[in-house]
């Protein structure tokens, strides 16, 4: 248990244009959650990618986000939710000009991510 605000947290950037912070997780006390908030910059993306055994819950709580699930493409603009299911593709991009935010909350500390 705990209370952490955002900004005293370690930034990393995982992919190019992509600012994230793990905000709950395993590091943090988190026995069977995790979540990482990633502000995306004008033109950058999370790259397409399945996490094999889990599914992912993305929400879109700042501007508007490119989404793929499949072979689906749809734009969200917050507040909006993506639930991607286990092993399925997806991807979150960025193709407006003011950066988005979103939080990816997953079901196990023991994040698997496979880029396609």
């Amino acid at each position: 248990m705990g209370f952490y605000q955002h900004d005293g947290l370690e930034a990393f950037e995982p992919w190019p244009g992509c600012l994230a912070k793990q905000v709950v997780g395993k590091e943090l006390g988190a026995a069977s959650v995790t979540a990482l908030e990633v502000i995306i910059e004008p033109g950058s993306e999370i790259p397409l990618h399945v996490h094999p055994g889990h599914e992912e819950d993305i929400l879109i709580v700042l501007g508007t986000a490119t989404c793929v699930i499949g072979e689906t493409i749809q734009d969200l603009e917050a507040p909006a939710t993506m639930l991607v299911p286990k092993d399925i593709v997806h991807q979150v991009r960025n193709e407006s000009n003011a950066p988005i935010k979103v939080i990816g909350i997953f079901p196990t500390v023991d994040v698997a991510r496979r880029y396609v």
